[in-house]
């Protein structure tokens, strides 16, 4: 019964909760780095079945000294509506040497 100790409070009474006290604050987070970003149908290679193919919907960020990004996110289907538009499932890549 040890692995459902953590589960105790899930049957605790609105009074019981009261008796802990005030709530801790949330974690931070991290503030958030904008850049520019493109987006480009990217012929993409998978290594596994060693195919290659043309995909929409990749984005990246255009960097200003010149290079090439370390990653891109292929977008893909939508997952859930959300009040202000829809969570989507990505697909991250990185770029191949040659």
């Amino acid at each position: 019964m040890d692995e459902l100790s953590h589960l105790q409070n899930t049957a605790a009474m609105f009074d019981e909760v009261l008796n802990y006290g005030k709530p801790a604050d949330p974690l931070n987070f991290p503030e958030p780095q904008f850049s520019a970003v493109t987006r480009v149908n990217a012929s993409v290679h998978n290594p596994i079945t060693n195919e290659t193919a043309v995909v929409p919907n990749v984005f990246y960020e255009i960097r200003p000294d010149g290079l090439p990004p370390p990653r891109a996110y292929w977008v893909g289907r939508k997952l859930k509506k959300a009040i202000y538009g829809c969570v989507r499932s990505c697909t991250v890549l990185r770029v191949r040497d040659g």
